[in-house]
């Protein structure tokens, strides 16, 4: 038994090296070496393959492939062609032999094959029977007609029939939206048969699948059409893109070479994208708005109010519920002078006071305003939009910006200047009103007559004696 001193550490690090570095070219002439597939020994219907070719199969090409020529047991091909399924191969310079060109409508069904080979679909079939099939596809097909085992051809027979219902091109079924089921999820070969198995990945846009509660799906198709739930507003486009990826049957590789035989080897997978809308944007209904301001005129003050004609042909709803269009109206003022009509407010000017009007059908609506007013001109702004929240996310706005002192909208207020009350004064002394002087009553004596004559007379007398007495005595005094 040899043991290494580890006390010479220098040593021991110099055969390693020489060790690891004995086998690793091995494994790279592994790797690139090729090797006989058949079933058997020295069979001339058999593939070769390699550490990165699962398969190569004879195109018809007559030269010797590279196991069967010294030298090129680790040999790469010169070159490489790639035929889609629906695209004819054309047999290249560098192949000897029969007519081995493959129609187009063949090409899916050899890249089928090919694909086939190691799938447990496929679990039986010998590897000849995969070459017979392939030059049963060829423009001089002669398969069935060469050498070889009889079970060989039945088995590339049944091959040919399981290739035939993969072979591309490949259709996606149309995928649609009824309520809120998302069907779909087919993909058909050329032979119009779906294929199952095949994995896709499915993005919603405007809603989202209800099993996982995210826009986006992960599955595998079916025989039949797969239906999914999904949430979206009542309002807004919905639509998706599913990629349906590692499709068999989809194309195939070709390696040439002027001296080894033409091979046909395994392609790349097919892939369909599909990007289709379910639901369209909903066309906006129209709506137009007109405005026209005025001035109210009271005993005590002035008002200034905005009369709003909201139209539009149809109202959108969801269901028995109206869509609100929200109104906004702006009232700007006094102004000294009228201004010119502009787009838009001027910046950093804000209104004196805001109304808001929720309209849920077209009509005309009375919008007043309450602030005290002064000399001057003012000016009414009006706005509206839907309201696009809750029930009506995904409708359309339908904004409308009215301008700044559009001529219909604006209006001058005079304030008249206050009535002086008038200077009290005294009443005037009221003057009695004229009487007449009271005419003296005249009474008449009753009718004496001669009876009464005599005291007359004594009567004079009497007064006549009184007053010569008062005179006499006035006198002595």
């Amino acid at each position: 038994m040899h043991t290494i001193n580890v006390r010479r550490p220098a040593l021991f690090i110099v055969l390693l090296i020489a060790v690891f570095t004995l086998f690793i070219p091995q494994a790279v002439a592994d790797e690139s070496r090729w090797s006989n597939v058949e079933s058997q020994r020295h069979s001339e219907f058999g593939g070769i393959r390699n550490g990165s070719e699962s398969i190569a199969l004879c195109t018809g090409d007559r030269q010797l492939n590279f196991v069967y020529q010294r030298g090129l047991e680790s040999a790469s091909f010169e070159s490489y062609s790639t035929t889609q399924a629906g695209q004819a191969y054309t047999r290249q310079p560098t192949e000897h032999g029969w007519d081995a060109n493959v129609p187009a409508e063949n090409t899916g069904v050899l890249a089928a094959v090919l694909d086939l080979w190691g799938d447990e679909r496929a679990s039986g079939i010998a590897p000849e029977a995969f070459s017979i099939a392939i030059y049963e596809l060829t423009s001089d097909a002669r398969g069935a007609q060469m050498g070889g085992q009889s079970p060989w051809k039945q088995q590339a027979r049944d091959l040919l029939d399981l290739a035939r219902d993969l072979a591309g091109p490949h259709t996606a079924d149309e995928i649609s939206l009824h309520g809120s089921e998302l069907s779909g999820f087919v993909v058909r070969g050329q032979a119009g048969k779906p294929l199952v198995g095949i994995p896709f990945t499915a993005q919603l846009t405007g809603g989202v699948f209800v099993d996982s509660a995210t826009d986006t799906l992960n599955g595998t198709t079916g025989n039949d059409p797969q239906r999914f739930a999904i949430e979206a507003p009542a309002f807004g486009q919905v639509s998706v893109k599913i990629t349906y990826s590692n499709i068999p049957g989809h194309s195939f590789r070709t390696g040439h070479h002027s001296v080894a035989q033409d091979m046909h080897l395994v392609g790349e997978p097919g892939s369909i994208t599909q990007d289709d809308v379910l639901r369209d944007q909903p066309s906006p209904v129209g709506i137009s708005m007109s405005t026209e301001a005025a001035v109210l005129t009271t005993k005590d003050a002035r008002q200034i109010q905005d009369v709003i004609s909201i139209n539009a042909d149809t109202w959108p709803s969801n269901g028995e519920e109206p869509a609100v269009y929200d109104v906004v109206a702006n009232l700007y003022g006094p102004f000294d002078d009228q201004q010119p009509e502009q787009p838009t407010v001027p910046e950093g000017l804000e209104p004196i006071e805001t109304a808001t009007l929720r309209v849920t059908e077209p009509g005309t609506y009375t919008v007043p305003f309450e602030s005290e007013l002064s000399h001057g001109w003012y000016t009414v702004v009006a706005s509206g939009k839907f309201d696009t929240t809750g029930a009506f996310t995904g409708l359309p706005d339908e904004v409308i910006q009215m301008p700044f002192f559009e001529p219909a909208e604006t209006v001058h207020v005079e304030i008249p200047e206050p009535e002086q009350p008038p200077t009290p004064s005294s009443p005037p002394t009221p003057q009695p009103a004229p009487t007449e002087p009271e005419k003296p009553v005249q009474r008449r004596l009753p009718d004496t007559g001669s009876a009464t004559l005599g005291f007359a007379v004594i009567g004079g007398g009497m007064v006549s004696l009184g007053g010569a007495f008062v005179t006499a005595t006035r006198r002595r005094v």
